[in-house]
């Protein structure tokens, strides 16, 4: 039986890390030329340590395993040819290959009894990853239909589209970069109003653990006065 309240292998910790490195790479080198280049280096990374991280069935595995090989080639085979065909094909495979970490993440997380500092971990992955899933969205569009976004001064790369992503995603709203035709306004309200639906939703679900886990942990005389004490209460 699969236990989805441990991870028997590795944490999800690393994943976390290198979630959040990524994120902070345009910050550092984006007077750099070869910013897109480094940025890819770390989504294979992200890959990796994904494949890593995820202790699972051997079905879910072998699907992780191609997804992140058809990712990986992909993104390289972009990087060398950058024709629009291959950089539609490795932007959708991302967006693929994120979003079904995020879904496969999310089940182990809300399917969890009993929160430990690595499910802590996982919930932050899980809202770090809905963020470069629609950061791939975005470039799939973009590629596809190049005037679905005024990006103004920005540079059109994957960086700028993560960038976009988390501002949308945590409803900062800068707006200097605007979704301008009907799909690219609808995907951006769906990813405002997801982070904030994952947001209460994982707070509930913590929230409904840790009051049960105190529940358990009364013994039959605590639970009885506690019962009593609820009765009572208007």
């Amino acid at each position: 039986m699969y236990n989805h309240d441990v991870n028997p292998r590795y944490s999800y910790q690393a994943l976390f890390s290198v979630l959040v490195l990524a994120m902070l790479i345009p910050a550092f080198l984006y007077k750099n030329p070869a910013l897109n280049i480094i940025f890819n280096i770390f989504i294979s990374v992200i890959v990796l340590t994904a494949i890593y991280s995820l202790a699972i069935r051997r079905f879910f595995f072998i699907i992780t395993l191609i997804l992140a090989a058809l990712t990986t080639m992909t993104t390289w085979v972009e990087i060398s040819s950058n024709s629009t065909v291959t950089n539609a094909l490795d932007h959708g495979l991302n967006f693929i290959f994120f979003a079904y970490l995020a879904l496969l993440l999310a089940v182990r997380v809300f399917r969890t009894t009993h929160i430990t500092g690595d499910t802590v971990f996982g919930a932050l992955s899980i809202y770090l990853l809905i963020g470069y899933t629609f950061g791939f969205v975005y470039l799939t569009m973009d590629t596809l239909q190049p005037a679905a976004f005024d990006i103004g001064d920005h540079t059109v790369d994957t960086s700028t589209y993560i960038y976009y992503s988390f501002v949308t995603l945590t409803t900062l709203g800068f707006g200097d970069i605007v979704p301008k035709t009907p799909p690219a306004q609808i995907l951006s309200i769906i990813e405002a109003v997801t982070g904030q639906f994952f947001l209460a939703v994982i707070v509930a679900r913590f929230v409904g653990i840790i009051a049960a886990e105190r529940r358990a942990a009364l013994t039959p005389a605590q639970q009885r006065s506690q019962n009593t004490a609820n009765d009572a209460a208007p």
